[in-house]
């Protein structure tokens, strides 16, 4: 009698375990915002040293689609994309004052996903983002306008909790280097350096 108990409790449990990744799996859209400490240098051939890192508050779309892989594990593939313009801040140089955004932010990533639950999850996330930079002079400031694409990997961890079925809300951190870009515009050399970006995020969702 208490072997059958026994079995009876393990197959009750892996149901339950099953169930438990079943509840996140499917595809999820949501909106959310996102704290965005970026830093940004120029350094130029002409002497110029620039330095923009100021942190702004962007809102973004994303997209997921977990698959369970087993009782408690879920493997979610996506991608996300900034719905406004990142404002880096302007700073002064040899040029005078000069304005950097980053624009057209987007990512694509891989989030293996394990459910604490039923009703909440943690996740890590390898993502790789594109983004474009701009600095422009402001003021009368005699700068050349640069503009470039550059890409870059990043890494992250986060949280998921549903509310009922169908809602979630999520908090994730992450960490993007993007490679470095050397440009030449009228006769100067200009190497932008793009080390890691913060992005501190709150994610309201909807999942399917």
């Amino acid at each position: 009698m208490r072997t059958f108990i026994s079995i009876f409790a393990l197959a009750f449990l892996s149901n339950a375990a099953f169930a438990q990744a079943s509840k996140f799996e499917g595809l999820n859209v949501g909106v959310g915002l996102a704290y965005v400490q970026p830093k940004i240098t120029e350094k130029d051939s002409v002497g110029g040293h620039y330095t923009w890192n100021n942190a702004d508050m962007i809102p973004q779309l994303s997209l997921t689609y977990n698959f369970s892989l087993t009782d408690k594990w879920l493997l979610g593939v996506g991608g996300s994309y900034d719905l406004s313009q990142l404002n880096a801040g302007t700073t002064r140089g040899l040029s005078g004052l000069v304005k950097a955004t980053l624009d057209d932010h987007s990512s694509i990533y891989l989030q293996p996903t394990f459910a604490l639950d039923d009703k909440s999850a943690i996740y890590a996330k390898v993502a790789y983002h594109e983004v474009k930079v701009e600095t422009v002079g402001v003021a009368g400031a005699g700068w050349v306008p640069d503009r470039f694409r550059t890409s870059g990997l990043g890494y992250g961890v986060g949280y998921t909790r549903l509310f009922g079925k169908h809602v979630f809300v999520q908090g994730e951190i992450q960490m993007v280097a993007y490679d470095d870009k050397r440009l030449v515009v009228g006769g100067v050399t200009a190497v932008y350096s793009l080390p890691e970006e913060t992005i501190a995020q709150v994610t309201l969702g909807y999942k399917f």
